[in-house]
C-alpha cells in the first residue's frame, strides 16, 4: 500500500481520462486502443502508473469533464481577473447530446485501460474494492463525473455506470443546464454527489 504517515494517498482529481482519450482519439489506437501512455513515464499530464506508483499514490478520482468544443478560447473570453480574485462567468451550454457521446467514450477507454492493465490498477465498485487494492498495491480508480452534463437529461442511463464502478459526481455552477429535480431515493448507493 502507498502511504504518506500512514495513511494511503488517494488524489482528489485528476483529468488523465481526457488526456488519454484526446490524445488518442480519431487516431489509429495501439493495442486495445488504450495507449502506451498511461503505463509509460512521460512528463506529460498528470500522471502515469509509473510517476503514481513512485509518487507513492494508491488511487484517486479520475474525471470525466466534458469540456465545450472551444473551450479554451471561450475560458479566455469569460475570465474576469481582479485584484487578489477571479471569476469565471458562465460558459454557453454544451449541447447534452455531444457530453454524452464525449462521456461514454472516455468512460470506455477507462474500461479498457482497466482490461489493459493487468492487474495494476482497477476502477472500484465498492468499499471493499478499493480497500483490496489499498492492501495490494494496485492503483484504485474512482470514475469522477465532474458536472451535471453528462447526466441531464437521460438520467436512467447513468445507473449502468453505478453496475460498474463507484462513481462520483461533482456539481459545477460555472455551466448552465436543464434544471432538474431528483428524489433522493433515485441516486444509486454507489453515487456520491458534491454539491460543493
Amino acid at each position: 500500500m502507498a502511504v504518506f504517515d500512514g495513511l494511503p494517498i488517494i488524489d482528489g482529481h485528476n483529468d488523465t481520462l481526457l488526456r488519454l482519450h484526446s490524445a488518442l482519439s480519431g487516431q489509429a489506437g495501439t493495442e486495445q486502443g488504450v495507449g502506451p501512455d498511461f503505463f509509460v513515464e512521460s512528463s506529460e499530464g498528470h500522471l502515469d502508473l509509473p510517476r503514481a506508483r513512485r509518487g507513492g499514490l494508491a488511487g484517486g478520482f479520475f474525471a470525466i469533464f466534458p469540456r465545450h468544443p472551444e473551450q479554451a478560447r471561450l475560458m479566455n473570453e469569460h475570465l474576469v481577473i481582479s485584484e487578489g480574485a477571479y471569476e469565471v462567468r458562465p460558459l454557453p451550454a454544451v449541447d447534452p447530446a455531444y457530453a454524452q457521446q464525449l462521456t461514454l467514450a472516455v468512460a470506455a477507454r477507462l474500461f479498457r485501460l482497466e482490461a489493459a492493465a493487468q492487474g495494476q490498477l482497477k476502477v472500484v465498485r465498492s468499499v471493499a474494492e478499493l480497500q483490496h487494492c489499498l492492501q495490494e498495491g494496485i492503483l484504485a480508480i474512482i470514475l469522477h463525473f465532474e458536472g451535471p452534463r453528462p447526466l441531464i437529461p437521460g438520467w436512467m442511463r447513468w445507473r449502468s455506470f453505478t453496475r460498474r464502478a463507484c462513481v462520483r459526481w461533482a456539481w459545477s455552477g460555472a455551466v448552465p443546464t436543464p434544471l432538474v429535480t431528483v428524489s433522493p431515493s433515485v441516486f444509486p448507493t454507489r453515487l456520491m454527489l458534491d454539491l460543493a
